[in-house]
C-alpha cells in the first residue's frame, strides 16, 4: 500500500496547503477587483490556517473574524444576486485580496 501522498512533505508545509491552494484559486479568479467568491474563498483559507496554527497571534484571530464576517456577506450576497455597497469592495480589496491574504497567512 502506498503512504499518503503528502507523508513525504514537512508537517509545517503540509498544514499551508489548503489554505494557500483556497487562496490560489482567489487569485486565479480575481481580475480587475476582488470578487465576492474569491473574497470568501481567501475568508476561509484564513480560518483553515488559524485552525491548523496551535497557538495563533491574537491580531491574527482578529484578523481571521473578520474576515469570516465578510466572507459570509460576500458569499448570500452572491447567491442572492444582492449587490453590496461600493465601500464594501474597496475594504475587501486592501483586506482580504489574495495577496494580502497570502502575506497575512505566510506572515503569521
Amino acid at each position: 500500500m502506498l503512504p499518503p501522498l503528502f507523508s513525504f512533505l514537512p508537517s509545517g508545509f503540509v498544514n499551508l496547503i489548503a489554505p494557500l491552494s483556497l487562496i490560489y484559486v482567489g487569485y486565479l479568479v480575481e481580475k480587475n477587483y476582488v470578487g465576492r467568491t474569491a473574497l470568501f474563498a481567501n475568508a476561509v483559507a484564513i480560518n483553515l490556517d488559524i485552525y491548523y496554527t496551535s497557538n495563533p497571534n491574537v491580531l491574527y484571530l482578529l484578523y481571521s473574524w473578520v474576515g469570516a464576517f465578510f466572507g459570509i456577506i460576500a458569499i448570500l450576497s452572491y447567491q442572492e444576486r444582492t449587490p453590496l455597497p461600493w465601500q464594501f469592495y474597496v475594504i475587501g480589496m486592501q483586506l482580504y485580496s489574495s495577496v494580502t491574504t497570502a502575506v497575512m497567512t505566510l506572515l503569521f
